[in-house]
């Protein structure tokens, strides 16, 4: 189980801040960028556009009293989630996630506004003494899952400018956050799995920014 963050504003804040920052890139992406490649092993930007979109309808389940994960049974779909807690990722989600890998090939960009905008929404009505459900992480509330999840799009963010040739982000600020999490989980958060983070680096410098990258294996100087 994940160490969390307690309840607070700032865990609302900082998932706005950090989809926001992804979302603002996105809105820069021209029709040929979708093919470029990105520092995720095998995934363009259409792929990583789609990964982020999926993240954004988590929220919106959860929200919805929807759980992400659940034990083996006739809600849980084939694929475990990385906590190794024995829970599945829900039939329901599991769907939708398909939904928008669907819809990444026709309307990419169309896919990631609807997704974007869903969360908002979702976030703007949210019942904060709503119970805990299964996530990938555990057994969460919405809040403490945004507490836990803001480093993605963090993350994420640094990818999409790189492969769209955008400098500048994410903010020190918000890859500060990303960093101190990710350090502190590092070892309960199965963050090596083939389909999470490669190996840690060494930084190329002592930056917040740089220091997070390396971290989740990415390189400073990837082109």
């Amino acid at each position: 189980m994940l160490a969390v963050l307690r309840r607070s504003r700032r865990n609302r804040e900082v998932w706005d801040r950090a989809a926001a920052g992804f979302n603002d890139l996105v809105n820069q992406l021209t029709d040929d960028d979708w093919v470029k490649p990105t520092p995720c092993k095998d995934w363009d930007i259409r792929r990583l556009v789609g990964h982020m979109a999926c993240t954004m309808r988590m929220p919106v389940a959860l929200a919805q009293g929807i759980p992400l994960g659940v034990p083996a049974g006739p809600d849980a779909s084939p694929v475990t989630t990385p906590q190794g807690d024995d829970l599945f990722f829900n039939t329901e989600f599991f769907a939708t996630v398909q939904q928008i890998v669907e819809a990444m090939g026709g309307d990419p960009k169309g896919t990631w506004v609807s997704a974007y905008a869903s969360q908002r929404l979702a976030l703007d009505n949210l019942d904060l003494d709503a119970p805990a459900l299964g996530t990938q992480f555990g057994i969460l509330t919405v809040d403490e899952w945004l507490g836990i999840c803001f480093w993605d799009p963090v993350v994420h963010t640094w990818d999409l400018g790189q492969a769209a040739g955008i400098s500048g982000v994410p903010a020190d600020d918000l890859c500060a956050a990303a960093l101190e999490l990710l350090t502190q989980v590092e070892t309960t958060a199965n963050m090596r799995l083939p389909f999470v983070f490669a190996e840690a680096l060494e930084p190329a410098s002592d930056t917040p920014k740089d220091q997070l990258i390396a971290l989740v294996g990415r390189s400073a100087t990837w082109r």
